[in-house]
């Protein structure tokens, strides 16, 4: 609910939450207005801008709750992507004995080569219950696919054995030549994180590019 005094109204009609996140979509002077957004005279972009800021107000507070940041630095970083080239211009400092670069801003660093999904090639039939929290990559073909509203199953065989792929709608939707997964016999390779749900192995992947279709 807004603060006391907020001019933030709920739409009509939202549907219910346990929490709900609101904030001012519009700035307070005429200076803020300036500084708010390049194209002024729609409430869209200043929308927009607002939701913008919120989530990365969350995730940063996520990043800090679970341990993941220190002294300003984000740690814990699992590198999931190999032979990604980059160029980076900073300032070489020096931090905990570790010799490192420290760029000024953004363009300062350039990724010079795009990089590939990473992770251990593993036939369907290896993979256990031991091996949950683990990311793996799988090949094979599509056996079958089911689609829910949030969700698709996606069922691949490699010849060892099927393996159920999880994948959210959000990221389903932006797998390049996804269309062809609806087609039996398609080849395609998984990267994701081994999990188990109701006594099932799945592998979810994470990004769109953790699904490759051959």
């Amino acid at each position: 609910m807004p603060r006391p005094g907020s001019r933030v109204t709920p739409r009509p009609g939202a549907a219910p939450c346990d929490i709900g996140v609101t904030g001012p979509t519009r700035p307070a002077s005429w200076w803020e207005a300036q500084l708010a957004e390049p194209v002024q005279g729609g409430g869209t972009m200043a929308a927009g801008t607002a939701q913008k800021a919120t989530l990365n107000m969350l995730s940063t507070l996520i990043g800090v709750r679970l341990g993941h940041v220190h002294d300003n630095f984000m740690v814990n970083v699992t590198a999931d992507n190999a032979k990604l080239v980059m160029r980076a211009t900073g300032i070489v400092g020096e931090y905990e004995g570790q010799l490192q670069v420290v760029p000024e801003w953004g363009r300062q660093v350039k990724a010079l080569r795009a990089a590939a999904p990473s992770a251990p090639a593993r036939q369907i039939a290896s993979i256990t219950a031991a091996d949950e929290g683990q990311r793996v990559m799988i090949e094979g073909t599509v056996a079958r696919i089911e689609k829910g509203e949030t969700y698709v199953r996606l069922f691949v065989n490699d010849g060892s054995g099927e393996m159920l792929v999880f994948i959210w709608t959000n990221v389903y939707e932006r797998i390049p030549d996804r269309e062809r997964l609806d087609t039996p016999g398609t080849p395609v390779q998984v990267v994701g994180t081994v999990a188990i749900y109701k006594g099932t192995l799945e592998v979810i992947p994470t990004l769109p590019y953790d699904v490759i279709v051959r």
